[in-house]
């Protein structure tokens, strides 16, 4: 499956929270990662993101896309990635 996963978390936890998300996807843009993951990974994605963040103050946001849905992406500006690990 396709993730596209945003964070907004308290400042003293972001480079923790990058750290994990690095582990499992592509950092696209500051608080931004995509990448295709299994289920498996996405689950211990989501549980290493449990443990670090304060559910009451950080938040994050995963768009979950099935393997066979058909999308485009569209870039504007400069790319802060190498494009040949995206996909």
């Amino acid at each position: 499956m396709f993730v596209i996963l945003a964070y907004d978390v308290n400042e003293s936890r972001v480079e923790k929270i990058n750290s994990i998300c690095s582990r499992y996807l592509f950092w696209r843009q500051n608080s931004v990662f995509t990448g295709i993951i299994d289920k498996c990974s996405l689950d211990f994605l989501e549980e290493e993101l449990k443990r670090e963040i304060n559910l009451y103050e950080d938040y994050i946001l995963i768009f979950i896309f099935p393997s066979n849905v058909k999308f485009k992406l569209k870039e504007i500006g400069i790319k802060r990635y190498d494009d040949s690990k995206v996909f």
